[in-house]
């Protein structure tokens, strides 16, 4: 299907959409059993990565069962982007060549800097299709939300 990709239902609702926008007819996932990251995804960075995330999306009604896979894939994704930021932070991210004498001839990206790059392009898409990036956050509105006590902002705004 050519053309921009349809918004979430859920994303509407929070992001205030006409009603008309919103399609209240649309199949009901199953409920979440388990917020346990898949096995496939190890004990590593990635599970850690789900821990953090998913009870964030079910708070704001955008995880159920059937973005597991999708969920996962951002875990894994992010796991490898960290893996490769490292290697590049450890001055891996240029390669450069030499010839007998020791003097530079070439230069090169690291493989980690592309792989790195490639992570966080494929981590932009997949957080902003669950409402994760700031422009996503942003345009979110959440009725009936509880503020959060945040006495910084709060006195930020008493003193504006």
């Amino acid at each position: 299907m050519a053309g921009r990709k349809r918004k979430p239902t859920a994303l509407r609702i929070l992001h205030g959409d006409e009603e008309r926008k919103i399609n209240r007819n649309q199949p009901t996932p199953p409920p979440v059993v388990s917020i346990d990251p898949p096995t496939w995804l190890g004990a590593g960075p990635a599970a850690d990565k789900w821990r953090e995330i998913v009870p964030r999306l079910m708070a704001m009604g955008l995880y159920a069962s059937v973005h597991e896979d999708a969920v996962a894939r951002y875990c894994a994704t992010h796991e490898r982007y960290v893996a490769a930021y490292a290697a590049c932070h450890a001055g891996d991210d240029v390669l450069h060549y030499r010839d007998e004498d020791g003097s530079a001839y070439s230069s090169q990206v690291s493989p980690h800097f592309t792989i790195m790059m490639q992570c966080g392009k494929q981590l932009d898409r997949l957080a902003g299709e669950f409402g994760m990036t700031p422009a996503a956050i942003a345009k979110l509105t959440a009725p009936n939300a509880q503020k959060n006590n945040d006495p910084i902002g709060t006195w930020l705004a008493a003193n504006a």
